[in-house]
């Protein structure tokens, strides 16, 4: 896919957008601007000061006679029956656990062993020494060591 060929894939979605947006709007403008009445035409006569309108006065309903109930007849109720009492129950029988055969001792804590020492080891003393190999007439051809340290 080239360059050329996605840009016009997002020029063109985005034309679509705006294209149908603006339908949409053009659309909702078009419903909107329907018929719409004409103004009313007010003569002078209908603009003169009217006078106000006296409120109605109201006369209050007349309050209903208070009616006090009769007084209630006594009702005489049974004593309640005792409720029937049922015995607790017992307590289920705890038996100990059964002691195990062989009693194993308490695990001991352990013991920290200290870190061994790194062995020193010192040049010439802890490796064995190689045979002497012979010497060779040329000094400079004898292989050099380099001790560290000294």
């Amino acid at each position: 896919m080239t360059r050329i060929s996605r840009r016009r894939r997002i020029l063109g979605a985005v034309t679509g957008a705006a294209l149908l947006l603006g339908g949409a709007f053009t659309a909702q403008a078009v419903a909107d601007s329907g018929a719409k009445p004409a103004p009313k035409v007010v003569t002078p006569a209908e603009t003169a000061a009217k006078p106000a309108p006296k409120p109605a006065v109201e006369t209050p309903a007349p309050m209903p006679a208070v009616v006090t109930p009769a007084p209630m007849p006594a009702v005489v109720t049974p004593a309640p029956k005792p409720a029937v009492v049922t015995p607790a129950p017992k307590p289920a029988v705890v038996t100990p656990a059964p002691k195990p055969a062989v009693e194993t001792p308490a695990p001991m804590p352990a013991v920290e062993t200290p870190a061994p020492k790194p062995a020193v080891v010192t040049p010439g003393r802890a490796v064995p020494r190689p045979a002497p190999a012979e010497k060779t007439p040329a000094a400079e051809n004898e292989p050099r060591v380099i001790a560290p340290g000294k």
